[in-house]
């Protein structure tokens, strides 16, 4: 269901990504979505939690 809603056509997605490979970002960590920075601001309790949980998840 998720990628129903969320997916987009291949001609349409590898644009953006071929451009980062051409041209990568000069930080050495970034994010993207839909060819746009996201902030890479981190909440300590949802890193945790997500920790925990993939802990759970793969022992």
């Amino acid at each position: 269901m998720t990628s129903a809603v969320f997916a987009q056509p291949v001609a349409k997605a590898w644009p953006p990504i071929t451009a980062l490979i051409d041209q990568p970002p000069t930080s050495p960590v970034t994010t993207w979505k839909k060819g746009k920075p996201i902030d890479l601001a981190v909440d300590r309790n949802e890193a945790r939690r997500l920790a925990e949980t993939i802990r759970i998840l793969a022992p």
